[in-house]
C-alpha cells in the first residue's frame, strides 16, 4: 500500500446539548470533541506548538528545489515561513528541522553543515536558533569542530541539546554560556531533549551497568528519573513548567526490548500511562502541557498495519482516551499520533487517510479542546508529507532484531543502502539497544534523520558554498545516535 504524509488540523467543538428528540429506540451519539480539518500541501510534519498557537514543523520549499526543510507556522497565518541555515538563508544547499519552539516564538534545531571529515564529504547537524520571524537562523557554537544538535528551548532561552565526541553528551546554553551537563559515573551516551521553565532537563543516560534510564538535570546535578518496574531503559521526552516528565520506557522480561510504554516519570519511577495496545506496539508519551494534559501515540497497530504508528492518545484525569473517539466519525481518516499540546488544549500530531483507491495518506493533525469550549485553529494549516518517518518517534522495526538474531550478535555496522528512513531508524534504534555505539549509515540522498551518511558525495553547483574541513571523528558515529536511530 503506497503511504505519503499530509498535514491536517483538528479544531475542537462545543460539547453541547443537541435540540430535538431522538427516535425511539435510537442510540445517541456522543457529540465530538475534536473536528477534523486537512490542510495546505506544503506543510509535511508538525513537530511542536506554543502557547500563541505557533507550530514547527517540516515542509516542501519549492524555491529550495523541493527540499524538506524546516518551518514556522504563525498563529492566523497559512503561509509556512521556512527557516534558512546560517550562510545559506534561501536553502539553496541546505537542510533544516526544527526540534522545538518556546512561547516567545523562538525556535531551535540544526541545519546540516557541509564538512570534509578524512578526504571525504560529509554533512554533520550543528545547533541552531531562529530567534525572529523572518526565519534567519544562526549557530549557537556548541562544539564547534564537530556535530552538535539542539533540542529543547524554554521561555528563559535555556537551551539544551547533544554533542558527539568520544561518545555523546549533553550540554545547556544560556546567552553565550554554554555548560556541559554532567553524565554517570563510567556511563557513555546521555541526551537532553527538553528544558521545562523552572531550567530542569531531561533526557536519558546509559550507566556503568548498562542500564538506561530516564535522567533529570537540576541545579547542574544529574539524578534517575527511574525505569518502568525494572526494566532497563527508559527516556523522558518532554517536561512541563511544574517539573512533570514523560516519555517511554521498556517493561522488564519483555521478549521484544523496543516495546515501549508511554509513562509519566514520578517519585523516581516510570508510571505507565496504561494507553490501549500494551505489547502490541512502541507506545510513547511525547508531550505534556502545564495542565498535566498528555499526548503521544498509543500501541495498537490497526489491521495489518506496517507503518508503525499506533493510534494518537490523550491522557488526563487519569485516563487515556484514543483522539479517534473524540471527533465525528469520519471516513477513511485514523488519528494515528500526537506530538506536541499546549495550555489551551490545541495538539498537533498524525493523521492517516485512505484515498478511494484504498491508498493510504498520512496528514499531520491539530486538535483544540479546553473546558468543553469551541476553540477553532485561525486558518487550516498544514499539508502533505513524505514517507511513513513521520518525527513522533514511532514504534521501532522489527528488522533490527531479526538482524540481532540472524548475525548471532556480531554486527560490526549497520548500513542501509534501500528502504525506507523508519526502518533505518527502527533497526539502528534496536542494534543499539542491544549493543552500545553502533556506527549507522544509510548510503542514498543525505537526510538528517540519517545524518551519519559519511560515505555520501554530495553535488554542488560553482556558486555553493564549500565544505569546511573538520577533524576525523573520535567515534565511528558522528552523530549523536538519536539522528541515526530516531529522528
Amino acid at each position: 500500500m503506497r503511504v505519503r504524509l499530509q498535514a491536517a488540523v483538528l479544531a475542537a467543538s462545543a460539547v453541547a446539548a443537541v435540540v430535538g428528540t431522538a427516535a425511539p429506540g435510537a442510540a445517541a451519539t456522543p457529540a465530538p470533541q475534536y473536528k477534523l480539518v486537512l490542510g495546505a500541501a506544503e506543510t509535511l510534519e508538525y513537530h511542536g506548538i506554543n502557547a500563541r498557537g505557533d507550530i514547527i514543523g517540516l515542509g516542501i520549499e519549492a524555491s529550495a528545489e523541493g527540499r524538506e526543510e524546516g518551518f514556522i507556522l504563525k498563529a492566523g497565518s497559512t503561509t509556512p515561513v521556512f527557516l534558512g541555515a546560517p550562510g545559506d538563508e534561501t536553502n539553496q544547499f541546505t537542510e533544516t528541522r526544527a526540534r522545538s519552539i518556546n512561547d516567545q516564538g523562538v525556535v531551535v534545531g540544526n541545519y546540516q553543515k557541509l564538512v570534509i571529515i578524512g578526504g571525504n564529504e560529509a554533512e554533520i547537524p550543528r545547533p541552531t536558533i531562529w530567534p525572529g520571524p523572518d526565519g534567519t537562523g544562526s549557530d549557537l557554537g556548541v562544539n564547534t569542530t564537530g556535530d552538535a544538535d539542539a533540542f529543547g528551548i524554554n521561555d528563559n532561552q535555556q537551551i539544551v541539546g547533544t554533542q558527539a565526541g568520544h561518545v555523546v553528551t549533553p550540554w545547556l546554553q544560556q546567552g553565550s554560556t554554554v555548560t556541559n551537563l554532567p553524565t554517570f559515573p563510567g556511563g557513555s551516551t546521555t541526551e537532553a531533549f527538553a528544558v521545562g521553565g523552572s531550567g530542569a532537563a531531561v533526557g536519558d543516560a546509559v550507566q556503568a551497568n548498562g542500564n538506561e534510564p530516564a535522567v533529570e538535570w537540576v541545579n547542574g546535578k544529574i539524578s534517575s528519573l527511574g525505569t518502568l518496574n525494572g526494566g532497563n531503559f527508559a527516556e523522558a521526552l518532554a517536561i512541563n513548567n511544574s517539573g512533570q516528565a514523560v516519555g517511554a520506557a521498556s517493561a522488564p522480561g519483555s521478549s521484544l526490548p523496543f516495546l515501549f510504554h508511554a509513562v509519566l516519570f514520578s517519585n523516581g519511577k516510570a508510571v505507565d500511562l496504561n494507553v490501549p495496545g500494551a505489547n502490541q506496539n512502541a507506545a510513547h508519551a511525547t508531550a505534556i502541557n502545564n495542565n498535566g494534559d498528555i499526548v503521544g501515540d498509543d500501541g495498537v497497530i490497526p489491521g495489518l498495519s506496517l507503518l508503525g504508528l499506533g493510534n494518537g492518545f490523550i491522557y488526563r484525569n487519569g485516563h487515556a482516551t484514543e483522539l479517534n473517539t473524540l471527533i465525528a466519525p469520519t471516513p477513511d481518516v485514523r488519528l494515528a499520533g500526537a506530538t506536541g499540546i499546549n495550555d489551551a488544549g490545541d495538539i498537533v500530531g498524525i493523521a492517516q487517510v485512505t484515498a478511494p483507491d484504498g491508498n493510504a495518506d498520512l496528514r499531520r493533525l491539530r486538535t483544540g479542546a479546553h473546558n468543553g469550549q469551541v476553540i477553532r485553529p485561525n486558518t487550516p494549516v498544514s499539508g502533505p508529507v513524505s514517507g511513513p518517518d513521520t518525527g513522533v518517534r514511532p514504534g521501532y522495526h522489527p528488522l533490527g532484531e531479526e538482524i540481532w538474531r540472524q548475525s548471532d550478535g556480531r554486527v560490526g555496522a549497520f548500513v542501509q543502502a534501500i528502504g525506507t528512513t523508519a526502518s533505518l531508524r527502527g533497526a539502528a534504534t534496536v542494534l543499539r539497544h542491544n549493543k552500545r555505539e553502533r556506527p549507522c549509515r544509510h548510503q542514498g540522498r543525505p537526510s538528517p534523520r540519517t545524518a551519519c551518511s559519511l560515505t555520501t558525495k554530495l553535488t554542488r553547483s560553482p556558486s555553493s558554498p564549500g565544505p569546511e574541513s573538520v577533524p576525523p571523528p573520535s567515534s565511528p558515529c558522528l552523530s549523536p545516535h538519536r539522528q541515526c536511530s530516531r529522528r
